[in-house]
């Protein structure tokens, strides 16, 4: 052995070996920062802007807790990434000192599609995340806590003009979402509430995320959602049942056996400054309305929410104001308290 390692060849060899394994280490060694960013043509990147919270609880962590649990929950799902906005993200600031992106876009702040388009342009990413924490509940017996989420996506391609450079001045939306995050129901819990509201938007992350990849929301805790194309002969065997068993009760009893009705609405009333919705409470069933959502449509446009999570279960009446001149469509459905959502019904439209 002491031979073999004083020998010419075996050192030769040896030199060999090592400028071998150099060599294939190098294009790693030698690759720059900016091309290591470059995003992969089959995976889709999203922009998620930090939620807006709307609830009025005072809990100033709630904003950057969905925002994190979007993130990470997009980033779980097979094909797509996301890059949240955040001005000390190293993508972002480099994205401003090789002028891509203006220091005033990111000290200012984003508040508008618009502005959350134009960035996403200049980093490369393919849409734009925004969303809302609507409202927030808890009971205390069990303990847990729940959390309405909505939003939309809007994509860059579209609604970014490149020879105008500029963003179009009414962007359109890819899809818009609304779900009811849940937290574990947690008998004879006393502890602190922030670790509640983690897993209740925790929750809201996964559904949203899976919405994105043509997933089903379905009943919020620790549960998963469900790709439609895999459980859809169950699907069809569910509501084969639950078809019988409304057909069964409706002969016997005055309450649905679901519960899930939809409200009624009763008319569209145009006034000086705006449009009222009246609408009557869901027939009564063996569940509790939570609160109601609504959907307006503008000269034939996309459906968007309007309520703001702001419509309790008590309120028969909803007022829309500021509005311009055109055709409007409005719809409602009805939330329960077990998270599970109504039909939309339309009203009749109106011209204001």
């Amino acid at each position: 052995m002491t031979q073999i390692r004083r020998s010419k060849t075996w050192r030769r060899l040896a030199w060999l070996l090592t400028l071998a394994v150099a060599a294939t280490l190098m294009p790693v060694w030698a690759v720059p920062p900016a091309a290591a960013e470059i995003y992969p043509e089959d995976v889709r990147h999203f922009l998620v802007m930090p939620a807006v919270d709307q609830t009025g609880s005072g809990l100033d962590y709630l904003s950057k807790m969905l925002t994190g649990e979007l993130v990470l929950a997009i980033a779980s799902v097979k094909g797509l990434a996301a890059l949240e906005f955040e001005p000390n993200n190293p993508s972002i600031r480099r994205a401003v000192s090789e002028g891509r992106v203006l220091p005033v876009q990111v000290e200012a702040g984003v508040t508008t599609p618009s502005a959350a388009i134009q960035l996403a342009q200049a980093l490369g990413l393919e849409a734009v995340v925004l969303t809302t924490i609507e409202n927030a509940a808890w009971s205390e017996h069990p303990r847990q806590v729940k959390l309405i989420v909505s939003g939309a996506v809007y994509p860059v391609e579209g609604n970014y003009d490149a020879q105008a450079r500029e963003v179009t001045a009414t962007p359109q939306t890819e899809r818009t979402f609304k779900v009811v995050g849940a937290s574990p129901s947690l008998a004879g819990y006393t502890g602190p509430d922030r670790p509640l509201y983690r897993d209740a938007l925790r929750d809201a992350a996964r559904q949203i995320a899976g919405v994105f990849v043509g997933l089903t929301p379905v009943s919020t805790g620790d549960a998963r959602p469900t790709r439609r194309s895999d459980y859809s002969w169950l699907a069809y065997v569910v509501g084969v049942g639950l078809l019988a068993l409304l057909i069964s009760n409706t002969k016997s009893s005055s309450k649905a056996p679901g519960g899930v009705l939809a409200p009624v609405p009763v008319r569209l009333q145009v006034e000086s400054n705006g449009i009222r919705l009246v609408w009557q409470p869901p027939p009564p069933s063996d569940l509790t309305v939570f609160g109601y959502q609504i959907q307006r449509s503008f000269n034939g446009g996309p459906w968007q929410y309007i309520d703001q999570g702001q419509v309790t279960a008590s309120m028969t009446q909803f007022f829309d104001q500021n509005l311009v001149s055109g055709e409007y469509r409005y719809r409602i459905a009805a939330v329960y308290t077990n998270q599970a959502v109504s039909p939309f019904i339309n009203f009749v439209g109106v011209s204001f």
